[in-house]
């Protein structure tokens, strides 16, 4: 039964021409996608979250400037 299962065919257009695949190779390419997918989409998280880090150290940096700034104008 699961050989028979497994024999099953699909069709994948490639161009002009087709080529027949089983069913078992249209899953794992269907797995591949998938982990390519969720891969991308780590990696995008990941910069996502290394820019706003950047984003936050540069406005704090730029915060501690004004307020020594100022400190230092309010002590003449």
């Amino acid at each position: 039964m699961l050989i028979a299962f497994l024999k099953v065919v699909a069709f994948v257009k490639s161009g002009s021409k087709k080529k027949k695949i089983t069913k078992a190779e249209r899953l794992k390419q269907l797995q591949e996608e998938e982990e390519k997918r969720q891969k991308e989409e780590e990696e995008a998280r990941v910069k996502h979250e290394k820019e706003e880090m950047e984003r936050l150290e540069i406005q704090r940096t730029e915060k501690e400037k004004w307020r020594k700034l100022e400190a230092k104008v309010n002590t003449r």
